[in-house]
C-alpha cells in the first residue's frame, strides 16, 4: 500500500520548459585588441542564441553581435569596443525572451593567466 494518494510507482515524462525569474547575465572582456562579450543565463531552456547590444550608454545601444547558444556560457567575439553592453536571450524564432541589466569592462586589468 502507498502511503498516500499522490505517491506512485510510475513515472511521467512531461516536457519541461525552464524559466528562471532573473534575467541573463553578461560581461565582457578586452586582451590584445579584441573584445570578447560572455552570455549566460542559467536554468532557460528556451535559449537558442544571443544578441549584443553596445553603445556609448544604456540608453544608446544597438546591436553589435550575434552568436548561437554554446553550452553553458557563450563567448562572442566583437570587432568593435563599445562603453556599455547588454545580451538579449533569443529563442529559435528569434524573439527576444529577457535582456540582461547592463554592463560594461572593469575598470581593473585581469591578472595574468586569468581567461
Amino acid at each position: 500500500m502507498l502511503p498516500t494518494p499522490n505517491l506512485t510507482y510510475r513515472a511521467y515524462v512531461n516536457r519541461w520548459v525552464g524559466k528562471p525569474f532573473f534575467a541573463p547575465s553578461g560581461a565582457v572582456r578586452s586582451k590584445n585588441g579584441k573584445t570578447t562579450v560572455y552570455a549566460s543565463w542559467d536554468g532557460s531552456t528556451e535559449v537558442k542564441g544571443w544578441r549584443v547590444l553596445g553603445g556609448s550608454s544604456a540608453k544608446h545601444l544597438a546591436v553589435v553581435g550575434t552568436a548561437t547558444k554554446q553550452g553553458f556560457e557563450t563567448a562572442i567575439g566583437l570587432s568593435s569596443s563599445f562603453k556599455v553592453y547588454k545580451v538579449q536571450a533569443v529563442d529559435g524564432r528569434g524573439r527576444v525572451l529577457r535582456t540582461s541589466a547592463s554592463f560594461s569592462k572593469p575598470n581593473t586589468p585581469s591578472p595574468p593567466g586569468f581567461y
